[in-house]
């Protein structure tokens, strides 16, 4: 799971490519395969990101579900939806968190945040 942060000077100068890859296009790359459209799309924004990479921040968390579920064991009992919680909300927030520290605590981070759509966050409460 990541997400990047891209300044708006930067976004504004490629928005036109980056939104239809954004908005368009699936970028989930654990179903990535080697389909050359995917390709493209991935390459696409990590040649924009390295292009500008002192502007830029990305922040990736892996992470092993299987591994997850084994940890979560001696508290599923209380909390049943503790994997899902743990997926869908605990690890967007620190993505995004990691992408926001380090600015120091008088700046003030103005962001339009997009979430790609995928059908899997729909079956999630």
């Amino acid at each position: 799971m990541g997400a990047i942060s891209i300044p708006n000077a930067l976004y504004i100068k490629y928005e036109e490519e980056l939104d239809s890859i954004i908005k368009s296009s699936t970028l989930h790359w654990t179903s990535y395969s080697g389909y050359k459209p995917i390709y493209n799309n991935i390459k696409t924004i990590i040649h924009r990101v390295m292009l500008k990479y002192p502007l830029i921040k990305m922040n990736v968390i892996s992470f092993d579900i299987n591994k997850i579920e084994k940890n979560s064991v001696p508290i599923k009992s209380n909390i049943e939806d503790i994997i899902d919680r743990t997926i869908y909300t605990k690890f967007p927030e620190r993505v995004v968190y990691g992408l926001l520290r380090k600015y120091g605590k008088d700046t003030f981070v103005n962001a339009q945040v997009f979430i790609e759509h995928d059908h899997t966050y729909e079956a999630k409460k």
